[in-house]
């Protein structure tokens, strides 16, 4: 009797950390309807924070959530797959070992140097506060440099963040697709709107300004005032 191919094992490295856990729930609702592979997930959630501890100098870095998926899933870490999928650049690092031997895909809403834009455009720091960010965006960018050059393939969800990988990192467009993020209208049905309604914003978002709030209004008094 001829054996049956097995399915291709792909490991899902997925948070649930603010934002993250609305991807990572349509991802993986996506994936469990693939009939062709065999998929392994692993989550970084709010309470591993509490259940694995970190030295207290990486706390509060771009190590810290690497150290703790590290601990939470070390003997999976130690298994074969055929390929990796990362919802976020902040878990990498700490599967560098890996990145290194499969076929890896990285879906990513930022970059470091984008985040160290953003910081500094909307938070205030005094001389030296600025020379450590300036040190640390240097570290980042290194780091990431040498990890995005093993990711195969980039799912960046804006334009933004495909210019900055191509400009910052020297990621080639054939080697990345932007991919909007996904909205199920199965869970938000909006309402028709009448003729002589007024017009009314939705903004969702933890950061205000940081995710462009400030920005909306801006456009809002230049040109929708009136209305």
């Amino acid at each position: 009797m001829k054996k049956l191919k097995e399915k291709p094992r792909i490991l899902f490295v997925l948070s649930r950390i603010y934002g993250g856990k609305t991807i990572t729930n349509r991802i993986v609702e996506i994936v469990n309807n693939l009939q062709y592979i065999k998929p392994i997930y692993l989550f970084f959630d709010y309470n591993d924070y509490r259940e694995y501890s970190v030295p207290k100098i990486l706390r509060v870095s771009f190590f810290e959530p690497n150290i703790i998926i590290r601990k939470k899933y070390k003997a999976t870490i130690k298994d074969k797959f055929d390929a990796l999928f990362f919802q976020s650049d902040g878990l990498i690092l700490g599967f560098y070992e890996m990145i290194k031997k499969y076929p890896v895909a990285l879906a990513l809403d930022s970059t470091p140097s984008l985040s160290h834009q953003i910081r500094i455009k909307y938070d205030s720091f005094n001389t030296f506060e600025k020379k450590l960010r300036d040190l640390k965006l240097r570290i980042e960018i290194a780091l990431f440099c040498k990890m995005y050059s093993n990711i195969d393939f980039f799912l960046p969800r804006t334009n933004w963040v495909a210019h900055d990988l191509q400009m910052t990192y020297g990621i080639p467009l054939n080697r990345m697709y932007v991919t909007y993020c996904p909205h199920n209208l199965s869970l938000w049905k909006p309402k028709e709107r009448k003729q002589n309604d007024k017009f009314i914003l939705l903004f969702v978002g933890n950061d205000f300004r940081r995710k462009g709030g400030d920005f909306l209004l801006s456009l809002y008094d230049k040109y929708l005032s009136e209305h």
